[in-house]
């Protein structure tokens, strides 16, 4: 089940990621998923400055808002991740059909 909340971060939180992703350091994904034979993109550097600050402004604006608090109940999280695909790049997962 999906929870589509919206306006998570304001308008100067998305303009500060940007500004982190421009500087940052971008390692290939399948850091995070090694044995997956379809994930192709980029994310952050994983515990690099971009990647720290933005999984803070990330998981904090999350965390504020009831909606995900009553739907997902987290007792923790992974530190959110931002990831970036380049032309011919694809997500982790394929889609079916119906």
């Amino acid at each position: 089940m999906f929870l589509h909340i919206k306006e998570i971060l304001t308008p100067a939180q998305v303009t500060q990621l940007l500004e982190l992703a421009k500087s940052a350091t971008w390692q290939d994904g399948k850091v995070s998923n090694p044995h997956s034979k379809t994930k192709n993109n980029l994310q952050l550097e994983y515990g690099s400055p971009a990647h720290q600050q933005s999984a803070k402004i990330l998981g904090e604006a999350i965390q504020r808002r009831e909606e995900f608090n009553d739907f997902a109940f987290p007792k923790r999280m992974t530190p959110p991740l931002i990831t970036k695909y380049l032309p011919g790049m694809n997500t982790a997962c394929t889609l079916i059909p119906r």
